[in-house]
């Protein structure tokens, strides 16, 4: 695994905790991350077009942000993924993504038919951590 994407894991999980206790992801810890990230991408010779399409999931959820008025979607989860995207790559971002939204269908399913109870607002970084982290084990542990 490539620096990048250890930070990434890092970063998402300390976020996780965060999200969890607080519901914030606080910027001092996504900002210096993505900008160490870019670094690494670069180092580590990742091309310019990874790095892109590491970009267009977090510029897509914060047009879906910007158009729900900021609703259920913050912008630390934006800045995480945006750190995800870079660290990872295009593809491996949106298995990411597609993992966290599966996770966190199966919690809040569950939680409906365990406890007759709907929730409306939950923390998205916990799931994008375990998200990360499966993208990580099906990129790296199929090699």
């Amino acid at each position: 695994m490539f620096i990048s994407e250890w930070l990434a894991l890092i970063v998402s999980g300390i976020a996780a905790g965060t999200d969890l206790k607080w519901r914030r992801i606080p910027h001092f810890l996504t900002i210096p991350s993505i900008v160490t990230a870019v670094v690494f991408h670069f180092r580590e010779g990742l091309s310019v077009w990874e790095l892109v399409w590491g970009i267009v999931p977090a510029a897509i959820l914060y047009l879906i942000a910007v158009a729900t008025h900021g609703r259920g979607l913050g912008g630390g989860d934006i800045m995480l993924v945006l750190l995800i995207g870079i660290a990872v790559g295009g593809i491996f971002t949106w298995v990411c993504l597609l993992l966290a939204f599966l996770f966190g269908a199966i919690v809040l399913v569950g939680t409906f038919l365990i406890f007759q109870k709907q929730i409306t607002e939950y923390p998205l970084a916990p799931f994008l951590f375990l998200g990360l982290l499966c993208s990580q084990l099906l990129q790296h542990g199929l090699q």
